[in-house]
Order: structure tokens, then sequence, then C-alpha cells
């Protein structure tokens, strides 16, 4: 297979990805259209809604265009048959795609703690933290040191898995 072949398997996974996070926030916006809200509330209405269907709609081009999408990203001078990758490097490239997940999902928490806090600061409310943000903040730092672990030790990881398979 070329590697145009390879993108555009990931972008059609890209494109259930972003459909399955879009759908995830229909809800809310059915709660808000069919409940006795005051005309207020409309306009977040709308910006809901135009925040779920432009990601469906995304997912819907690349779902149906892949291949367009995929030459469009890939160079002329890339364009050809692919060696074939090691079970090794491939493990790797696995983890550390597993490793940029992660690390996503602890970026995203940590900008919402620190905005938490410069909130709570500036409003000069104690900050007092629960039971549940302190376990949240735990889980946190956890993510972190996963991705970092899985990012900067994925070749070694990897043969250890590989080895323990066998």
């Amino acid at each position: 297979m070329k590697i145009q072949n390879y993108l555009a398997v990931i972008i059609r996974l890209f494109a259930i990805a972003l459909a399955v996070f879009a759908l995830r926030f229909i809800e809310p916006i059915l709660m808000m259209l069919f409940s006795s809200s005051p005309i207020d509330m409309r306009p977040s209405t709308m910006i809901m809604l135009v925040s779920v269907f432009m990601p469906f709609m995304i997912a819907l081009v690349l779902w149906f265009f892949p291949m367009s999408v995929a030459n469009k990203i890939v160079r002329e001078d890339m364009r050809g048959e692919m060696n074939a990758v090691g079970s090794v490097e491939m493990l790797m490239v696995l983890l550390i795609g597993l490793a940029f997940y992660f690390l996503f999902g602890g970026i995203v928490d940590l900008i919402y703690w620190f905005s938490y806090s410069s909130i709570a600061d500036s409003l000069g409310e104690i900050s007092s933290v629960d039971i549940k943000a302190k376990a949240t903040l735990l889980s946190m730092g956890a993510q972190m040191l996963i991705a970092m672990l899985l990012l900067f030790k994925s070749k070694s990881i990897s043969v250890f898995i590989l080895n323990v398979a066998r």
C-alpha cells in the first residue's frame, strides 16, 4: 500500500472519532431546545448547535473523501510504496500515539485547573479543594506521568511487551 492509503485509513478513523465527539453534545442541545427556556437562552443554543454540527460536517467530508484529503496532505516526493515496518517500530508508533492522547487529556486538565484556581483567586474565594478535586488532580498527575513514560521510553516498553508476548 502507498502512504496515501495508510493516511486515508487514519483520516477515516479520525472522522469516526470526530463524529463521536460531536454526538456527545447532542443531548444538552435537545434538552435546551425542548425545554421551556427563556428567549435569552436561544443564542447559546444556536452556538451549541453550530459547535455540534460543524465537527459532524467535517467528519462527513473526511469520511467520504479520505483519499482526496490524503493526496492534499502528502507531498509529491513522498508518494510511493512504503517500506515494511518491523513489529518493534509499529508498537513504538502505537505507544507514542497513546502517549500523545494521554498528554492531550492531561494538558486540557492542567489548563482547566490553572484557570479554575485563577478565577477562584480573582473572586477572592478561598480555594478549598474537596476530595473529588484532589482525586482529579492526582489522576491528572498520573496521566501526565504515564504519558511522559510512554513518550520517552516507547522503544524499551515495546521491546519488553514483545518479549513477554513471545
